[in-house]
């Protein structure tokens, strides 16, 4: 059993504060290694979905034709 108070520790990381003299590491990148690769990249789920959305709004049109086509049968 410990005696006594033990020190008050952080609960969140952000609660932490860094010693005064503690300096952040700095990167100086070349800005053109990457280039826009990362904001113009669209990944293959990206197009998977769309070429979906696109396929069932074929379908919703198909599906809607039937259903036309069905009701002019019933009342003509």
């Amino acid at each position: 059993m410990m005696s006594g108070s033990a020190p008050s520790l952080p609960v969140f990381a952000q609660d932490a504060k860094p010693p005064a003299n503690f300096r952040r590491p700095l990167a100086d990148f070349h800005p053109s290694v990457w280039g826009d690769f990362f904001t113009s990249y669209v990944s293959d789920s990206q197009v998977f979905q769309f070429h979906v959305y696109s396929w069932l709004s074929d379908l919703d049109l198909v599906a809607y034709n039937i259903y036309v086509i069905f009701i002019r049968e019933m009342f003509v």
